[in-house]
C-alpha cells in the first residue's frame, strides 16, 4: 500500500481571518469550532495538522494544543483597508458581484503571511493538503506558492452561487476538492459549474455529542408549562422577528408559556448578503440589514409581549452553559427566512434529545426528518410556526418520540468523529487522483521521448 492511500499526512486548515480560534473553541463562532474540533480529531489519528487563523489580542503566534500546531497571523493592516473599501462598496462603487470582500486584495497582509510560512512548511516537509474555509481568492494564491499540493475548498455559505461566475470558475479550477457543509450547498454549485460537478461534494458540520447528550435521559417534561428555546445569531435572515410573532399568538393560547432567545446580536454586513442576494424573502428584510436598525424592531416586538415571558440573552453564551439550556427546554425553534447552508444549533438540539420545530428550506430538511425527529414550516409564516409549536406543546409523548429519534439521527450522522472520518476519505481520494494524474504526465512525457528518439537518431 504506497503513501497516496495510507499513513500520516501533513494538514494545514486555514480559518477565516476575520475571526480567532482559541482552543479549545467554545463559542458561536461555528466555523471556527468546526476548525478547531476536525483539526484536533486529525491530530488524533496520526496526521500533522496546522491550523492558521487571525492574531488575537494577547494571542502567541504559534502554539501547541492537543498535537495540533496553532499558526497566527496579524490582519492589522488588513482591518483599516477593509473599512475603507467596503464603506465604498455600500455606495455602489463596485459590481455587486465582485464585492471587496471576495477580492484577492481582501485580507492580504493576513494571506501574505500565511503563504510565507506554507512555504516553510514545505520546504521541511511536502505539505499533502491545504483545507481553506469559504475564502476562494485564496486557492490560486496557494497554488502558485504550492503547485503539488492538494487544496480544498469548503463553503459555508452560498457565495459560490451568487459572486462573479467567471472568476469563480477560475479559482475552483485550481480547487482539487469543493465541500458544502450540506448537499443543498454542494448541488447548487454542481449545478452553477457543470463542468467542475464531479470535484464537488458535502460534508456535513458536528456535534460534540458526548457533551450534548449528558443526562438526556432526565429530560423533564413539563405539561403546565412550555419552554421554546432558539439559538442563534439575533439577525433578520434567521427569523427571529417572525419567532416573536408567532410566540405572540402561542402565548394567547399557552398561558405560561416561556421563550428563551440565546445568541449575539450580529447582523451580517450590508454588502455581505443584500446586493448580490436572489431571494426575495431575504431581499423584503433589506432594511433590517442597515446598523441599529434589526436590534430596534426586536426590542419594539418584545415590548408588546406579557411581561417576563421572554427572556433574552443577546451576549450568547458558550456551550458548557448552552448544553443546559438545551436540557431545559420543551421545544427548539430555527425560524430562518433564507436558505441555511446547514444549522448547527439543530443538531445540537436533537443531540440533547429535544424535538425541533424549523422552516422548510436550504439544509433544514436533509437534518430535520419530518414527522419523525421534528416538524417543518414554511419560512415566514408566523401562523404555521405557531400552530406548530402549539401542537408540540400540547403533545408530551410526541415531544419524547421526536426528541428520542432526534438524539439517535445526531449521533449516526451528525458527529464531529464522522466529519474527520469523511474528510480523510477525501483527502486520501483527492492524493490519490493527484498522484495518478503525476504519474500519467510523466508516463506521457516518457512516452514522447522514446517516440522522438528514432527522429532524432534519423537526423
Amino acid at each position: 500500500m504506497n503513501r497516496l492511500s495510507a499513513g500520516p499526512m501533513n494538514l494545514a486548515l486555514i480559518h477565516q481571518p476575520w475571526s480567532v480560534i482559541e482552543p479549545p473553541v467554545n463559542g458561536a463562532d461555528s466555523v471556527a469550532l468546526l476548525t478547531d474540533e476536525i483539526a484536533r480529531r486529525l491530530a488524533a489519528r496520526g496526521h500533522r495538522t496546522i491550523t492558521y487563523s487571525r492574531l488575537g489580542r494577547g494571542q502567541k503566534r504559534l502554539s501547541h494544543f492537543q498535537a495540533v500546531e496553532y499558526r497566527r497571523a496579524s490582519v492589522s493592516i488588513d482591518r483599516w483597508i477593509k473599512l475603507i473599501i467596503q464603506e465604498l462598496d455600500r455606495r455602489g462603487w463596485r459590481d455587486p458581484t465582485r464585492p471587496f470582500f471576495s477580492s484577492p486584495w481582501c485580507y492580504r497582509q493576513f494571506i501574505g503571511q500565511v503563504l510565507k510560512d506554507l512555504s516553510r512548511q514545505a520546504q521541511q516537509q511536502p505539505l499533502d493538503v491545504v483545507h481553506i474555509h469559504n475564502f476562494s481568492q485564496f486557492v490560486p494564491l496557494i497554488r502558485r506558492v504550492l503547485p503539488d499540493a492538494c487544496i480544498v475548498l469548503q463553503m459555508h455559505c452560498e457565495w459560490l452561487n451568487q459572486l462573479d461566475a467567471t472568476i469563480i470558475q477560475q479559482r475552483l479550477e485550481q480547487a482539487d476538492l469543493v465541500l458544502g457543509v450540506s448537499d443543498f450547498l454542494a448541488g447548487k454549485i454542481r449545478r452553477r459549474f457543470p463542468n467542475l460537478a464531479g470535484r464537488c461534494r458535502h460534508v456535513y458540520n458536528g456535534v460534540a455529542i458526548e457533551r450534548f447528550a449528558t443526562c438526556n435521559s432526565d429530560r423533564p417534561h413539563s405539561h403546565s408549562q412550555g419552554r421554546i428555546l432558539y439559538v442563534g445569531r439575533l439577525s433578520p435572515e434567521k427569523g427571529v422577528h417572525v419567532l416573536l410573532d408567532a410566540f405572540a399568538i402561542v402565548a394567547r393560547h399557552h398561558r405560561d408559556c416561556h421563550l428563551e432567545l440565546i445568541g449575539p446580536e450580529s447582523v451580517v454586513p450590508y454588502e455581505m448578503i443584500i446586493p448580490f442576494s436572489d431571494d426575495p424573502l431575504l431581499l423584503s428584510l433589506a432594511e433590517y440589514f442597515r446598523p441599529g436598525a434589526y436590534g430596534r424592531l426586536l426590542r419594539q416586538k418584545l415590548a408588546a409581549l406579557p411581561p417576563g415571558s421572554v427572556t433574552f440573552r443577546n451576549q450568547g453564551m458558550d456551550h458548557t452553559d448552552l448544553v443546559q439550556r438545551y436540557h431545559a427546554a420543551d421545544v427548539f425553534v430555527a425560524p430562518s427566512i433564507w436558505q441555511e447552508p446547514f444549522g448547527m444549533p439543530l443538531v445540537e438540539a436533537m443531540a440533547a434529545g429535544l424535538p425541533v420545530i424549523a422552516t422548510r428550506g436550504g439544509a433544514f430538511p436533509e437534518i430535520v426528518q419530518e414527522g419523525q425527529t421534528g416538524l417543518l414550516v414554511p419560512p415566514a409564516d408566523a401562523q404555521s410556526l405557531a400552530e406548530a409549536i402549539l401542537r408540540l406543546l400540547g403533545d408530551p409523548p410526541r415531544r419524547r418520540e421526536f426528541g428520542q429519534a432526534g438524539f439517535q439521527r445526531a449521533a449516526a450522522n451528525f458527529t464531529w468523529d464522522h466529519v474527520a472520518d469523511a474528510l480523510i476519505q477525501h483527502y486520501r481520494a483527492i492524493r490519490q487522483a493527484r498522484g495518478q494524474q503525476s504519474t500519467g504526465l510523466a508516463h506521457d512525457a516518457a512516452v514522447g521521448r522514446r517516440a522522438l528518439t528514432p527522429v532524432d537518431q534519423n537526423a
